[in-house]
């Protein structure tokens, strides 16, 4: 059996592989080496053409952009490009949703560019347009923008002249943390940022503190607020926000209130904040009361009584009246014995109606007696009806009601009563409670 070649027989076979005659190649080798041979060429030929394009193709990177080309640039991705000899970049900086603002560099040139705009640039000052640039679209973010290298003479007459940066800069701020600012605008609105001036500086800060008045000695404790008028950002040499003290209490009170359930109250307060309360005034006394005696009377009809006690509810002066009346209503005689009060409100413009109802009882007249006897009732049914009303009558002695009204709607409703108009509707106007 035959040797295989070794290595210097390959490359030699490959090297000469043009050389050998077919037929020459088959009368000394057998078809084995022969097979041998062709593959080794084979994977030589494929190796060197990989190594020339991984050569070629990693050589920079540059994009050639002298026909025009479209690029997908992500912001803060750069691409490469070279013009003439001079090899540059393109930067996105940022990205909106109708603009982007680039950087091209050896020579920076930042600028801002709209959808569906284009820009040209001379990138070697030599009074030529190098490069033509247009934003086609954002999609998703991503910025697709159509590049071209050109050479277009710049029009002397100014109309397409590109644009002269005119830098208008606000004062410097305070120094703070040993920087100063400002905001500076291009009155030109370039959109490049060629020629801005520095927005930014170092500084030597010198603080300026300014203090507030001290507070009020609470808890023998006093505070104030300190700050650097130049914001120096340096708290070392803040002078002290805090001091001990001694609080002397010094009470002022509002007058008493009114006299309400043989109650008055009023309020205090300690003009010098010290927070304590060893000599704190009284908030509460006890008091009583002139309260007007109306007598007893009929509230549902004029009389001395009803108009003492509808007098005292136009000023919502105190007053009591026992109020005695007997109502016929289509035959059934309802009498009533209830306790009248007036008394003041806590509300301004208000008035406080109070009544308990001392007796309470439901009697059928004789006349409609007979008529219910005379519609199919017997007469001990008439009975059992009437007892069932007085029980449920007897069932309202002691009920107590308390409203607040507004005055003039009290007076207006106690008005009404004198003159018998009763109406289920004339709490409605008031906020009423059951009870005392």
């Amino acid at each position: 059996m035959e040797e295989g070649l070794n290595n210097n027989q390959v490359v030699d076979a490959v090297n000469n592989v043009g050389d050998v005659d077919p037929d020459l190649a088959f009368q000394k080798k057998s078809s084995r080496n022969v097979w041998l041979i062709a593959a080794g060429a084979g994977v030589l030929i494929v190796a060197v053409i990989s190594i020339f394009l991984f050569i070629f193709l990693s050589s920079g990177g540059e994009n050639d952009i002298s026909g025009g080309i479209n690029l997908e640039i992500e912001e803060g991705e750069e691409i490469t490009f070279v013009i003439g000899d001079e090899e540059h970049t393109l930067t996105v900086d940022s990205v909106s949703d109708t603009s982007v603002n680039l950087i091209i560099e050896s020579n920076p040139i930042q600028f801002d560019i709209d959808v569906g705009e284009e820009k040209k640039f001379d990138l070697d000052s030599d009074d030529f347009y190098d490069i033509e640039i247009k934003l086609k679209a954002i999609t998703d973010g991503v910025p697709e923008i159509y590049m071209k290298e050109i050479h277009e003479s710049i029009d002397s007459s100014g109309d397409d002249i590109l644009c002269t940066e005119s830098w208008n800069c606000e004062s410097w701020s305070n120094c703070t943390s040993g920087n100063q600012t400002r905001a500076c605008t291009d009155s030109s609105s370039c959109g490049t940022t060629i020629d801005k001036p520095e927005v930014i500086q170092s500084c030597n800060c010198a603080v300026n503190w300014t203090c507030n008045a001290w507070d009020s000695c609470i808890d023998d404790i006093q505070t104030r607020i300190c700050r650097d008028k130049n914001l120096c950002g340096d708290d070392t040499s803040m002078p002290n926000i805090t001091q001990s003290c001694t609080c002397s209490e010094d009470w002022e009170c509002s007058d008493w209130g009114t006299c309400l359930n043989e109650n008055q109250t009023r309020t205090c307060s300690d003009e010098n904040d010290c927070g304590t309360k060893l000599d704190k005034p009284n908030l509460t006394q006890s008091c009583s009361v002139d309260v007007v005696d109306c007598g007893i009377g009929d509230a549902l009809q004029e009389g001395d009584e009803s108009d003492c006690f509808v007098s005292a509810s136009v000023v919502c002066e105190p007053a009591e009246m026992m109020s005695e009346n007997s109502i016929d209503f289509l035959g059934i005689i309802i009498n009533a014995t209830t306790q009248m009060e007036i008394n003041t409100s806590l509300e301004a413009g208000n008035c406080t109606y109070y009544q308990i109802i001392e007796d309470y009882s439901i009697e059928y007249s004789e006349a409609l007696k007979q008529q219910l006897i005379a519609g199919g009732d017997s007469s001990e049914e008439v009975d059992i009806q009437e007892a069932a009303a007085q029980v449920d009558a007897q069932a309202l002695i002691g009920s107590e009601k308390t409203c607040t009204f507004v005055m003039a709607d009290l007076t207006a409703i106690l008005t009404n009563w004198q003159g018998g108009i009763v109406s289920a509707d004339d709490f409605d106007v008031a906020t009423c409670v059951d009870g005392p």
